[in-house]
């Protein structure tokens, strides 16, 4: 979408139009989108790959890939609107009708929509560094006890194994809750 629209309350089946929300001639009550049936994007970034159902197909998941839209969110070349479902032709046609259930929809639980969010956010873990300064590189040490100075360093950052924390998935990076110093 490439317009604000507001979600309106209709939650009835099917759904009744209440009027405070996007319809097919208005973004929201008493503004006009631009062009009927709403304003969206079509460039081959703004578009996800096409899905084809057949008529009459038993009640299923369908699966949208709106990789190149949701990057462009994450960039900021384009701001979050939403997502519009559209089909080729918008020619009225006997048998051409596909029903997406919302979240309030409880006349069969499983038929409402999930969302999957598959990502990576490039960060790691830095490793430890060590330095030690005394005693000396190559030095002879001797006797039963040795002074050794050295300092240590890292991000402050574990990753999160499903014994630390089962409710957290494997991966997870957390930060250490204190610094120690010795």
């Amino acid at each position: 979408m490439t317009r604000a629209w507001g979600e309106g309350t209709g939650v009835s089946n099917p759904a009744a139009c209440t009027g405070n929300g996007a319809t097919w001639y208005e973004a929201n009550a008493g503004v006009n989108w631009t062009n009927q049936g709403g304003d969206f994007a079509t460039g081959t970034n703004d578009v996800s790959p096409a899905v084809s159902l057949t008529a009459g197909q038993s009640s299923g998941w369908d699966a949208y890939d709106i990789t190149s839209i949701a990057q462009q969110w994450v960039n900021a070349s384009a701001p979050n609107l939403g997502v519009l479902l559209k089909y080729d032709s918008e020619a009225i046609q006997a048998g051409n009708e596909v029903d997406y259930w919302t979240n309030d929809y409880t006349g069969t639980p499983t038929l409402m929509p999930k969302l999957t969010v598959t990502y990576q956010d490039g960060s790691h873990a830095t490793a430890p560094t060590v330095n030690v300064s005394a005693p000396a590189p190559s030095a002879t040490v001797m006797g039963s006890s040795v002074n050794l100075t050295a300092t240590a360093t890292d991000d402050r950052y574990w990753e999160a194994q499903p014994a630390d924390r089962p409710s957290e998935s494997p991966g997870t990076r957390r930060r250490w809750p204190t610094e120690v110093t010795r």
